[in-house]
């Protein structure tokens, strides 16, 4: 039963530094400069459609600079002015780097408990729901907030009623763990209204039901529970649930997966996973504040000419004059002879090398502190084919968290896959979840390794094969070890001859006849003498 009190301070005061985090996690990921601005230097921030928009403490207090005002992005800005600091989207290439890793190849799938025609109903459920794009959504928005939750949702105008899979972003959800076990989350998300009062729609996903509840309230209180007939946004909802505003279902339609654990910030909340971002934070305000450096010397660095007064044209009155640097021929000016040259350049030095040398080092420190190999976005790459050893050992960063990732991620896509066969209708799938090797090795590398399991007698030929092609299903293992016996099979000797002997009985081969030579001819005898 959703029921938080009257006037209960939302979101929940023990969770606030968890959503406070998460809030400057988002604003990385997201990337908009005013968010930066206004997150780092004391103004709103948060996601408006979350209620989460809020003020910041100042950042000065009794003639003392905050903490946040001694980031590159917490400097204030001056009245009517727009910042002129930029931003590398580095948090966001991660983001997706991280996503990529995981779900950048086809998981391969597997469900023995059901049946050909079964089996095909369920793909065609999951490829309704472009299950793969999907995954790819989730990860992204888990490496930047900590963990992300996959949802199930059946709708009877949608699909013909077949489960659909969301994504919830865990900045708008409150989840349940007992000894670590996910136990149930409510969601919750903003609806447009035209008064000031802020209303709520709360879902609280649980086993066996779906409750739903609407509230009006503020930005800071949850407020009062309200019919869901109150707004149009939830009529729909209204006429699905039963007198407790739930809707049975089996199983869990609700599942988190964290991005990575243990969570080192807080222990409200310990079963939360950690961002790729935790504590790398400092290194992206450093990057920011390189990067608007160096363009800043671009922009200084324009050649400017200094010329005498009497050379600028006029304008209209109250405005500047103006020199006019392609006009070829010019009048005589009176200047000293010794006063120097008439026009005088001015182009200060860009300092691109040092600035690109600062830049280099933050990202890569940058990408491994959030736990990747600066190789596998593109730098300190080498040139040429390289095999999948190598590749392997440059990477081995990435390969290790993208391995720690995938722990987490293959028991909850299986429990999702299920439940989403159960609610269609299908039966009990029993899937098993596979993922694709991160570096393919090469058919030669695998040839390789066969050879030596053969040399050294430590493999059967079906394991010689499984090696070689590790895709392939029984059926196809046995066609190809049955294909390999027959071409290598040496016959018996004596099966053999008896073959060629019923071969002659039957008049195949006619035995060849036989000739009797001639009598060698001896020379005549010598008469003697």
């Amino acid at each position: 039963m959703i029921d938080y009190g009257i006037n209960a301070d939302w979101p929940p005061k023990r969770l606030v530094p968890v959503y406070d985090k998460m809030a400057e996690w988002s604003v990385w990921w997201a990337g908009d400069r005013e968010h930066l601005a206004s997150y780092y230097g004391g103004g709103f921030y948060g996601d408006l459609s979350n209620a989460l928009y809020r003020p910041r403490p100042a950042q000065l207090a009794g003639g003392v600079v905050g903490w946040w005002a001694r980031w590159w992005w917490g400097q204030p800005v001056k009245p009517n002015q727009q910042s002129p600091n930029l931003h590398m989207p580095l948090a966001a290439d991660i983001a997706v780097g991280s996503a990529d890793l995981l779900f950048g190849e086809e998981l391969a799938i597997e469900t023995p408990g059901l049946s050909t025609a079964q089996r095909e109903r369920l793909d065609k459920i999951l490829d309704a729901n472009s299950l793969h794009a999907r995954l790819l959504e989730a990860a992204e928005a888990g490496a930047a907030l900590g963990g992300t939750y996959l949802r199930i949702v059946q709708d009877a105008e949608v699909d013909n009623g077949d489960p659909i899979i969301t994504v919830v972003p865990a900045d708008c959800a409150i989840p349940t763990f007992r000894w670590g076990r996910f136990q149930s989350v409510q969601f919750w998300h903003v609806l447009p209204t035209d008064g000031n009062a802020v209303w709520r729609h709360v879902e609280e996903y649980r086993l066996g039901v779906v409750e739903h509840a609407l509230f009006e309230g503020s930005d800071t209180q949850l407020g009062v529970r309200r019919e869901l007939t109150a707004l149009p946004e939830t009529r729909g909802v209204a006429a699905m649930v039963d007198a407790s505003s739930s809707i049975p279902m089996p199983g869990m339609n609700a599942f988190y997966v964290p991005n990575m654990l243990p969570n080192r910030l807080w222990n409200v909340a310990p079963d939360l996973g950690r961002s790729d971002f935790n504590q790398a934070e400092p290194l992206f305000d450093a990057l920011d504040e390189a990067w608007t450096s160096l363009m800043r010397d671009v922009r200084l660095g324009k050649a400017r000419l200094i010329v005498p007064e009497s050379s600028l044209i006029p304008t209209t009155p109250g405005k500047p004059m103006l020199a006019d640097i392609d006009q070829e021929v010019f009048t005589g000016l009176n200047i000293p002879p010794n006063a120097g040259k008439a026009f005088e350049e001015f182009q200060p030095e860009i300092r691109a090398e040092q600035h690109l040398s600062v830049i280099g080092e933050l990202v890569r420190n940058t990408i491994e502190r959030c736990g990747y190999s600066a190789a596998t976005f593109g730098l300190n790459s080498e040139g040429g084919a390289q095999t999948a050893a190598e590749v392997r050992s440059r990477e081995r960063r990435s390969l290790s968290t993208r391995e720690k990732k995938t722990r987490y991620w293959t028991e909850r896509l299986e429990a999702l896959i299920d439940q989403v066969a159960v609610l269609a209708g299908i039966g009990d799938a029993q899937t098993k979840v596979t993922f694709p090797a991160a570096v393919a090795p090469s058919p030669l590398e695998l040839a390789n390794v066969a050879q030596a399991l053969k040399n050294a007698e430590a493999a059967s030929t079906r394991e010689r094969v499984r090696v070689v092609h590790p895709d392939w299903d029984d059926e196809q293992l046995d066609e190809e070890v049955e294909a390999i016996e027959s071409a290598t099979k040496v016959e018996d000797p004596t099966t053999v001859a008896d073959r060629a002997v019923q071969r002659l009985q039957a008049g195949a081969v006619q035995p060849e006849q036989q000739v009797t030579p001639e009598p060698e001819q001896q020379p005549p005898a010598t008469a003697r003498t």
